[in-house]
This record gives C-alpha cells, structure tokens and sequence, in this order.
C-alpha cells in the first residue's frame, strides 16, 4: 500500500446545521494498492467534492467495466471494448435491486444457521482494516507498507444459495 491522505480544507460547514467545525482527520486519500496476484488498484476517496458520485471502474486488458454506486445494485453497468460500449441494466426481480445491502447479511445470517463461515468473515474484516490503516501509515510515513493479512477468497453465490436467501425455490 502506498498512499497520500491530506486535509484539503481544514474548517467544513455541516450541510444539515449550517456550523462550522474543524476537520481531525484526512479527508482526501490517493493510494495504490498492489495485491499478491500482481493486480494494481488505485483507490480515491474524498469528502471534499460538493456531488456524490461513486463509481467503481476495472480495466482489463480487452476493455473497462463500470460499475456504479455500491449502494444499489439496480443501476446501468457499463462494458466498453475495443469495438463497443455496451449498457446492462441488472434485473429488477431479485430482490435486492433497489436497496442492495441487504444480500450480505442475508448470507451471513444463512452461514451463522448453517454453521458455516460467511462470505463477510472476520479474517477479512481484519484484512481490510490493516489495508485502511496501512493507507494512513503511508501517507505519515512516506513509505511503502506491506500487508501481513489474507484476504480469504469466496466463490460468488450460486444459484441455490441465492435462491435460498431469497426465499423462492431452489
């Protein structure tokens, strides 16, 4: 993890009560991510832009998806290549299209009756939380920090999971 975190503006003014209020910690970050399989991230998150507008990209080598807030899971991703740029627009009969987090405690609450380890384990809370850290150890320190973690891969629900959280028949 290599990063830079930085007060931009010191004194903020609440949108709700109007009162100004001094900033006590970064509130933009830039950092690189390299991960074990030779993947590169780069993570920017900011509280200093006046819109909101999330958007997650990944860039491969035939093209670029464009995935949009992680907070609904109903809106347009888009697929560019080389030759096109393609708009899907993710089924609304799911269950989880408009409100979204719900599919992740779905499946914790589902592994904790069947005893099984969720998708959302401690192990990778950890991890995360050493990868947040570690952003602003880079940005105090200068340096590149490593991460002592792993991350636990999950297979992506199947079909019978995902039917079973939902509730309808496998």
């Amino acid at each position: 993890v290599t990063a830079l975190a930085d007060i931009r503006f010191p004194r903020k003014t609440d949108g709700e009560t109007g009162k100004e209020f001094e900033l006590d910690r970064a509130s933009t970050v830039a950092s690189a991510l390299s991960f074990e399989n030779g993947l590169v991230a780069t993570l920017i998150a900011t509280e200093d832009a006046h819109a909101y507008c999330p958007s997650i990209e990944i860039y491969g080598s035939k093209g670029k998806m464009r995935l949009s807030d992680a907070n609904y899971y109903g809106k347009t991703i888009e697929v560019t290549s080389q030759r096109e740029t393609r708009m899907i627009n993710p089924s609304s009969d799911d269950g989880f299209v408009s409100e979204g987090r719900g599919l992740g405690v779905a499946e914790m609450a589902m592994a904790l009756r069947e005893g099984k380890e969720s998708r959302v384990s401690d192990r990778l809370l950890y991890h995360i939380l050493e990868v947040m850290l570690a952003v602003y150890e880079s940005s105090d320190t200068g340096r590149k920090i490593s991460i002592d973690s792993v991350a636990p891969l999950s297979a992506p629900l199947n079909e019978k999971e995902w039917k079973k959280i939902l509730g309808t028949n496998a």
